[in-house]
C-alpha cells in the first residue's frame, strides 16, 4: 500500500463534512433503526479521511458501505458521492494492486448502482437524492423513470461512471506528472554525479600526469647524477681538475632536474622555445657528462614537432636511458638510435646487467601511457645480453595522427 504518511488538516476536514452530511440525511429521514445508516456514513467519512495515506482501506471501506447499503435498503445516496475522493486518492496515491482495483471498480461500481435502482424499484430512485443528481447532471431533462426505466438506469450507470472516471482520471494524469518530474529529478541528479566523477577522474588523471612526470625527471637527474659520482669516485686523488669537472656536471644535472620540476609544476607542457632535436641532445649529453659512452645513429631528416610530441619524445627518451643506466652496464656505453624515415622511432639498447637496479618498472609503463595517448606504442625485448627497447611516435608534417 502506498500513501502519502500523515494527515493533513483537509483530510480530517472532508472527513468530518462527509459524515455530517450522513447524519444530516438520517435526521430528516427518521430511520426507524438509524444503526445501518450511521455505519455507513460513518464508513464513508473515514474513506474519505484515509484517501491520501491508505488509499487501498479507502477503497475497501467503499465498497463495505456500498455492500451495506445494499443489503439494507436505505437510501444516503449524497453520502456516497463521497467515493469520487476515494477513486482520485487510489489513482493518484495508490498501489498498482490498488490503481487496478479502482479502474475495475468503476464499470462494476456503474452496474452495481443501476442492479440497486432495478432491485428496490424506481420509485425509490425518483424518491432520492440520487434522481435530484441526475436531473441536476442532465440539466433537468427528463429521464422518464417511470416511462421507460431501463433508459433511466442506462443513464444512471453512465453518470456513475462518469463521476468516478473523472475524478479516477486526474489522479492518474497527476501520479504520471509527478513520476515524469521524479525522473527528470533522477537524471539531473544522474548527470550531476556523472560530471562529479568526470571532475574526479580529471583531477586524478591530472595528478597521476604530474607523479609520472616527476618520477621521470627525478629519477633520470638521480641516475645521471649516480654515474657522474661514480666516474668522479674512479678518479686519483690528485686528478683535481677531473673530480671538479665531475662535481660541476653534477651541480649542473641538479640545476637541471629543479628546472624540469618547476616546469612541470608550472604545466608548460610545450617547453617554449626548445625544439625535440634540441631536448634528446640535451638528455644525451647530460648522460655522457656522467662518463657513459652514448653512440647515437640518427636515420631520416629530423623535424620540428608539435609541443606535446616535444614533451612526448623527451619523457620517453629520458625514461628510456634512466632505465638502461639503472638496469644496464652503464661501462658498456648505451646505444640511441632515432629514426624519422616515417613515424618517430627511438630505439635504446644496452647491456642488461646479471643483476637489475632497484625499481619496480613503473617508469617504462609510465611511458607506454604517454604514448598510448598521441597513438604511440612502447616495445621490449631482450636480444642476447642486451636489452633493447623501442618507442614507435605517429608523426607527420602536420602533426599528430592517432
Amino acid at each position: 500500500m502506498i500513501g502519502k504518511t500523515g494527515l493533513r488538516p483537509l483530510d480530517l476536514v472532508l472527513g468530518a463534512v462527509v459524515l455530517a452530511i450522513g447524519i444530516a440525511r438520517i435526521a430528516m429521514t427518521l430511520y426507524f433503526s438509524p444503526v445501518v445508516p450511521f455505519l455507513i456514513a460513518l464508513g464513508m467519512a473515514v474513506a474519505v479521511t484515509l484517501y491520501r495515506r491508505a488509499p487501498a482501506v479507502a477503497l475497501g471501506l467503499v465498497w463495505a458501505t456500498a455492500i451495506l447499503q445494499v443489503v439494507d435498503g436505505r437510501d444516503i445516496a449524497l453520502v456516497q458521492l463521497a467515493a469520487v475522493i476515494v477513486a482520485y486518492g487510489a489513482s493518484r496515491y495508490g498501489s498498482t494492486p490498488t490503481l487496478i482495483a479502482s479502474i475495475a471498480s468503476i464499470p462494476v461500481g456503474g452496474v452495481a448502482a443501476v442492479l440497486y435502482a432495478a432491485f428496490w424499484g424506481p420509485a425509490i430512485i425518483q424518491d432520492s437524492g440520487l434522481a435530484d443528481l441526475l436531473r441536476f447532471l442532465t440539466s433537468g431533462s427528463d429521464i422518464a423513470f417511470y416511462d421507460n426505466p431501463l433508459a433511466g438506469l442506462a443513464v444512471g450507470f453512465v453518470l456513475v461512471a462518469a463521476l468516478l472516471g473523472a475524478p479516477w482520471a486526474l489522479g492518474l494524469v497527476l501520479r504520471l506528472r509527478e513520476r515524469s518530474r521524479a525522473a527528470e529529478r533522477e537524471l539531473e541528479v544522474a548527470e550531476e554525479e556523472t560530471a562529479q566523477a568526470q571532475q574526479l577522474a580529471a583531477v586524478r588523471a591530472e595528478q597521476a600526469r604530474l607523479a609520472r612526470d616527476v618520477h621521470d625527471v627525478v629519477g633520470h637527474s638521480l641516475a645521471v647524477i649516480v654515474a657522474q659520482a661514480d666516474s668522479a669516485r674512479a678518479l686519483p686523488d690528485d686528478e683535481i681538475a677531473g673530480i671538479r669537472t665531475a662535481m660541476a656536471n653534477i651541480a649542473d644535472t641538479a640545476r637541471r632536474s629543479l628546472r624540469d620540476v618547476r616546469t612541470v609544476l608550472s604545466d608548460d607542457a610545450g617547453r617554449a622555445g626548445s625544439t625535440a632535436t634540441d631536448d634528446l641532445a640535451s638528455l644525451i649529453a647530460g648522460v655522457r657528462s656522467g662518463g657513459t659512452d652514448v653512440a647515437v645513429e640518427e636515420l631520416g631528416m629530423p623535424r620540428p614537432l608539435p609541443p606535446e610530441l616535444t614533451v612526448v619524445a623527451y619523457r620517453t627518451l629520458q625514461e628510456m636511458l634512466t632505465n638502461a643506466l639503472k638496469h644496464g652496464v652503464p661501462a658498456d656505453g648505451i646505444g640511441v638510435a632515432l629514426d624519422w624515415r616515417d613515424d618517430l622511432a627511438i630505439v635504446v639498447r644496452n647491456t642488461a646487467a646479471p643483476e637489475p637496479g632497484p625499481g619496480g618498472g613503473s617508469g617504462l609503463d609510465g611511458v607506454r601511457d604517454r604514448l598510448a595517448g598521441v597513438g604511440g606504442t612502447l616495445e621490449t625485448r631482450t636480444d642476447g645480453e642486451d636489452w633493447v627497447a623501442t618507442a614507435h611516435m605517429p608523426v607527420r608534417a602536420e602533426g599528430v595522427t592517432a
